[in-house]
């Protein structure tokens, strides 16, 4: 676009990339750094941070486009725009699909640990599960970082759940 078209409405295109670790203060931290830099929009991708950054952008006008909604921030936020349902309809969706086509009694559910994540668990899954009679839910959580998910994974697999869901971003999700 740069090179034919002399960038958008002749302004020329250039990202600026600023990356996560998962947490409110990292995304807290790209989001004032995206904001001195004088940046258009943020197009983000899965972030577990929203309720820190998405004010920081609020403030400073700054839109957030895309990326996979997970958290209520993104879903109301004035700047905020998404293309497709995320977290909202994903969990429910694998909620009622284990309740309905599964017959699944007791699920386990895998999240990225910190608050962010325990509610997105807790709202767009325990709480969806329950609604559809699955109350035996246990939330295992996992750090966004974590090197090893082995033991995550373990326990997430014990008591012989009918299910794992896994509500988690980037290398938990493998």
């Amino acid at each position: 676009m740069n090179n034919e078209l002399g960038g958008v409405g002749g302004r020329p295109l250039a990202l600026e990339i600023c990356t996560t670790l998962g947490t409110p203060e990292s995304a807290a931290s790209c989001a004032n750094e995206l904001v001195e830099k004088g940046v258009l929009l943020v197009a983000p991708g899965i972030d577990f941070g929203t309720e820190a950054s998405l004010p920081v952008l609020e403030e400073a006008g700054i839109p957030y486009i895309g990326g996979v909604p997970l958290l209520t921030p993104e879903y109301l936020s004035p700047v905020s725009f998404q293309f497709i349902a995320g977290s909202a309809s994903a969990f429910p969706a694998q909620a009622v699909y284990l309740a309905d086509e599964v017959g699944a009694t007791k699920v386990n559910i895998l999240y990225t640990d910190n608050p962010a994540g325990l509610a997105a668990a807790d709202t767009f899954g325990k709480q969806v599960l329950a609604k559809k009679g699955i109350t035996d839910v246990n939330l295992i959580p996992e750090k966004a970082d974590a090197a090893d998910f082995t033991p995550s994974v373990s326990a997430a697999a014990e008591g012989d759940p009918d299910a794992i869901m896994v509500l988690f971003a980037a290398s938990g999700c493998g």
